[in-house]
């Protein structure tokens, strides 16, 4: 728990694009630019662009993730149960670095962030000689007596090759749909009576095997994920600890 299944923000924002399209055509009657419309946002596009490239990247690149946890666990010293030890931790997850704790709660309670630390970017420590509570009444509200909550913000921003190939996608679909020339691959679109429909497992696919983009074939090519799966260790955290995940 605590891992985000999917990207948390989107990598790009519109005002990043950088869309090339044909002037507006001309109304042979009036004589007058007849503004194009697009079936999608721009910032549908750059969703579906980022959930694309997010899933061709290994899923490495989630943005920043506000993640809050009802943790129900045993302080640990090092690798064992120590009973509130020396180094008293939690540890928060490992498959995303924590880049900051945001609010730590007991019995309702703001602890003081000086009172704890990040080490290794995943456990948190506790600073003040006391443990970690191992009781959390999960049937009440954080704001209760018994309780235990930890909101933290893990994640990694993509790196700008990737946000630009992002970009560089989204124009592409954002033409497509719109009938206009584009660069995708023939099988990714299609002529319906409803006018120009996507194919996006059609575009997810070529993506992986080359879009024949070469902005966004060789920053995809960097992220070989079969491998990376087979030496990405992910320790399995206590089936008890909850919590609120971004969807």
């Amino acid at each position: 728990m605590g891992v985000p299944v999917t990207f948390c923000e989107p990598w790009v924002t519109p005002d990043r694009l950088c869309c090339i399209d044909p002037a507006d055509p001309i109304d042979c009657v009036t004589g007058d630019p007849v503004p194009q419309t697009f079936a999608w946002t721009d910032e549908e596009l750059i969703e579906a662009a980022t959930g694309i490239l997010f899933r061709r990247t290994c899923s490495l690149f989630p943005g920043e993730c506000e993640i809050t946890v009802r943790p129900c666990v045993e302080c640990h010293c090092g690798r064992r149960h120590c009973g509130c030890g020396r180094y008293v931790f939690l540890a928060l997850q490992e498959r995303y670095p924590v880049i900051s704790v945001d609010e730590v709660l007991i019995d309702g309670v703001v602890v003081d962030p000086s009172e704890y630390r990040v080490d290794d970017f995943f456990r948190l420590v506790r600073l003040d000689g006391e443990c970690w509570p191992t009781c959390n009444d999960l049937t009440l509200p954080a704001t209760e007596p018994n309780t235990f909550q930890v909101t933290y913000t893990a994640g990694r921003r993509p790196p700008i090759e990737l946000q630009m190939a992002v970009a560089e996608l989204a124009c592409e679909m954002k033409r497509a749909c719109g009938g206009l020339d584009c660069r995708l691959p023939a099988n990714v679109t299609s002529v319906s009576r409803q006018g120009v429909t996507m194919n996006l497992d059609a575009l997810e696919a070529a993506v992986g095997a080359g879009s024949g983009i070469p902005g966004i074939d060789l920053a995809v090519s960097q992220y070989n994920c079969a491998r990376a799966k087979g030496r990405v260790w992910t320790p399995g955290l206590s089936s008890n600890v909850r919590g609120v995940f971004p969807s």
